[in-house]
């Protein structure tokens, strides 16, 4: 991403969020594969002292995933 206060054209900022959200997804699956991460989610949030830019906050998802076969105790 952009430091703040520079100028960069749209398609360059798409192109740069693009490449650093597929950096950080592919970080994440490698070091979170066994853990069950299934994605992530990136937001700008604003900053309480002055309303422009922000900071990027990174939430990794993990889900359950409920086992495909059920077993009943035999008695």
């Amino acid at each position: 991403m952009a430091a703040p206060g520079t100028q960069i054209s749209k398609r360059r900022k798409f192109v740069a969020d693009g490449v650093f959200y597929a950096e950080l997804n592919e970080f994440f699956q490698r070091e979170l594969a066994e853990e069950g991460y299934s994605g992530v989610e990136v937001r700008v949030t604003p900053t309480a002292s002055n309303g422009r830019g922000g900071t990027g906050e990174a939430y990794p998802s993990r889900r359950w995933h409920p086992p495909l076969l059920r077993f009943s105790p035999s008695s």
